[in-house]
């Protein structure tokens, strides 16, 4: 019960699981998750070394920068990966899938606009 409480308790901290586990794959360094996030600088380095110190995440240096990833191999990654695929994900991805469909549509449309009826009858 400490663990999630300790996940859980700061909009900062959700801020950086929403981005970490909607691509978790990826891994970003501090300044992209400030602009991600939209969180300041300091608050942000904050969490990440509390999620780095109970092992969500794991880091590496590459250059001067030092990017942060998911550690697959958490305790709970499986259920966290899938809560927030369920709250963030399924919304995000058919409002992306919607807007796409939406333009082909729209795309579509303006073609055949622009075309003469024995064009299209090609």
């Amino acid at each position: 019960m400490a663990m999630l409480h300790k996940l859980f308790y700061s909009k900062v901290r959700i801020e950086l699981l929403i981005a970490f586990f909607l691509h978790p794959e990826k891994s970003f360094y501090l300044r992209e998750l400030e602009r991600i996030t939209g969180e300041d600088y300091k608050n942000v380095s904050t969490e990440l070394r509390s999620l780095e110190s109970i092992g969500l995440l794991t880091s590496g240096k590459s250059g001067n920068l030092k990017y942060f990833q998911l550690n697959p191999v958490f305790l709970i990654y499986p259920e966290l990966k899938s809560f927030f695929f369920n709250v963030r994900g399924v919304p995000g991805l058919l409002k992306q899938v919607l807007s796409s469909r939406n333009d082909s549509e729209k795309n579509a449309n303006l073609i055949s606009k622009q075309l003469s009826p024995d064009q299209l009858n090609m």
